[in-house]
């Protein structure tokens, strides 16, 4: 993978999301909250009052609903994309050699999938053996330079483990729902990967070769939610992607943030305040010092160090994953 702006968008969206994420859960959370309230057990602390528990049992909710959200983001993804192979193993038939050769000098060997249908599309699915399906109805229409790019713009997705990364992506933001400002990101990313990867095309084949193209390729299969199971559909991009055919030079989507930084701002004010008004009902910082050795705010900050070895160990098996996904299957 090349750490071109749309994997630095990935990057942004996952560091931010995991040092959240750690902040939320093992600094506000576990290095605070549940020491306090078990220490207020411990000391005969009644827990009867509403106004002791309320500000805990709204932050604790907060944190669950970010975990459901994210699990179930996860189920549904790993669902849809099930329901997807599942039917493409049904639907493929044999590729002739001419769409063979051409896949092999894109680099694409034998993950070319070739699905009998009557609708034009092509797309990248699968998360750790990223494949390219490609229907008989595309072939027909494109010529063999306007096929090339397409190909080609599919081969960047693969190299770089797209449908992955919008799958963890989206888990994430899911997970962090109470700060919409992440979502906006990982939209951003979702752009800026498509227009690369149209770049990554004009590179090889011209600009002709893939505005051919563009203009045949559909959104894909009726019935399935290939924006579910893969997260690469980008019907929604088209004006943007002719556009930077159109000026020939790098085209990035305008992004408004005022709302999303907005509503994050509430959100983030919602979580530090029930934060905060939980910790002086069982005790206040001064406890929180005995309890912990340090401050209220290394107790917090910790928990965004204790993100960096899940980071880590992450950002190594993508990039093994990544590894792999350059050589054939």
């Amino acid at each position: 993978m090349t750490l071109d702006r749309a994997n630095r968008g990935f990057v942004l969206v996952g560091g931010l999301s995991f040092m959240l994420g750690g902040i939320v859960l093992c600094g506000a959370l576990g290095e605070v909250l549940i020491p306090l309230v078990v220490h207020g057990v411990e000391h005969g602390r009644s827990l009867h009052s509403g106004l002791t528990l309320l500000p805990f049992v709204l932050f604790t909710a907060l944190v669950i609903a970010g975990l459901v959200f994210a699990l179930r983001s996860l189920v549904s993804q790993l669902a849809a994309s099930s329901r997807l192979s599942r039917w493409l193993d049904a639907a493929a038939g044999p590729a002739p050699e001419g769409l063979r050769g051409t896949a092999l000098e894109v680099n694409l060997a034998d993950r070319l999938v070739l699905i009998e249908s009557e609708e034009p599309f092509s797309f990248v699915y699968g998360l750790l053996t990223p494949r390219v399906a490609v229907s008989t109805a595309l072939c027909a229409t494109l010529s063999d330079d306007e096929l090339r790019a397409v190909l080609v713009h599919e081969e960047y997705h693969v190299r770089n483990l797209d449908p992955l990364k919008a799958t963890l992506s989206r888990v994430l933001t899911d997970g962090l729902f109470f700060l919409p400002v992440l979502g906006l990101l990982r939209s951003r990313y979702a752009a800026d990967r498509e227009l690369a990867a149209d770049r990554r095309a004009v590179a090889a084949c011209g600009r002709g070769a893939l505005a051919g193209a563009l203009l045949r390729v559909v959104r894909g299969p009726d019935g399935l939610d290939l924006d579910v199971a893969t997260g690469l559909v980008g019907d929604g991009l088209l004006d943007l992607r002719v556009r930077q055919l159109e000026e020939g030079r790098k085209t990035h989507p305008e992004v408004s943030w005022s709302r999303a930084v907005l509503f994050s701002m509430l959100g983030a004010g919602a979580m530090m305040a029930t934060f905060l008004v939980s910790v002086v009902a069982f005790g206040g910082a001064g406890t929180v010092d005995r309890l912990t050795g340090g401050s209220l705010l290394d107790a917090v900050l910790s928990g965004a160090i204790c993100a960096i070895p899940v980071a880590l160990v992450a950002s190594l098996g993508l990039g093994l994953a990544a590894f792999r996904a350059r050589r054939p299957i």
